[in-house]
């Protein structure tokens, strides 16, 4: 209990010192000024403008699903898959715990890498590569067991991990400033509804078949993304056209 009593009253204090700070803060946006935007008109007068703006929404819900349902159930399923896989060099919870908290707190430092990646290269280029990348590591992580099941579940979290800011740099790419808000807000809702599928997932293929079934099940979400990626638009041409629409 001790595990949930802690971070929930960081979580309070945080919270409370936040609308603390923000007490004076303006309600209104005045820093961002108008928002000058019209991609509906963008769309209606280019049919390439139209295509593109659909092509980026469904991969993009796509990625929010897909990757929602890969991360929430890789790190939940990661101290059961310790447990079992790692018997025979932990002997107690607290080791397994300890271990986890360690691959987490190492792999999450790979957003920063990530993000200087697609600072220098295609974001897309970028996103295609580490998506293709978590599928055989997820497949191993599933096949091994002992020193080889550590250091496959360590690869695989790293490139797991590295994949969170991309969405959010393409949906700030491809989406124009007044949207923004509420599509991250919706980017959000789909990955936590989608994670929230993940303890029925890890139960059903676990009792099924053990943990070999569920990553091959999550290395086949990261292999339709990937696939799907390739569709992406490699520019926002929706909102260059957009841009040319308000100069006319």
């Amino acid at each position: 209990r001790a595990a949930f009593y802690i971070p929930g009253g960081v979580a309070i204090a945080t919270g409370l010192v936040y609308l603390w700070v923000s007490r004076s803060w303006p309600l209104a946006d005045k820093i961002a000024g108008e928002k000058k935007h019209d991609i509906g008109r963008a769309v209606a007068i280019s049919p390439e403008a139209r295509q593109a703006l659909w092509r980026v929404i469904v991969i993009l819900t796509m990625g929010a699903l897909l990757t929602g349902i890969i991360f929430q159930t890789s790190t939940i399923a990661l101290p059961k898959v310790f447990q079992e896989g790692l018997a025979d060099l932990t002997s107690s919870a607290l080791l397994d715990g300890g271990m986890v908290t360690l691959v987490f707190a190492i792999a999450a430092f790979s957003q920063i890498a990530s993000g200087q990646l697609i600072d220098k290269f295609s974001i897309k280029s970028v996103w295609i590569t580490i998506l293709f990348m978590q599928v055989p590591l997820l497949i191993l992580v599933g096949l091994f067991a002992q020193s080889g099941m550590l250091i496959a579940a360590f690869a695989a979290l790293i490139i797991v991990f590295s994949e969170i800011p991309i969405q959010d740099a393409l949906l700030a790419r491809h989406a124009p400033e007044h949207l923004r808000s509420r599509l991250y807000g919706l980017k959000f809702s789909l990955a936590l509804g989608a994670g929230a599928l993940s303890v029925v997932i890890i139960a059903s293929l676990h009792g099924a078949g053990g943990f070999t079934w569920l990553f091959g099940l999550l290395a086949a979400c990261a292999l339709v993304l990937g696939t799907a990626a390739f569709w992406l638009p490699a520019r926002p041409h929706h909102l260059e056209a957009q841009a040319t629409a308000g100069a006319e």
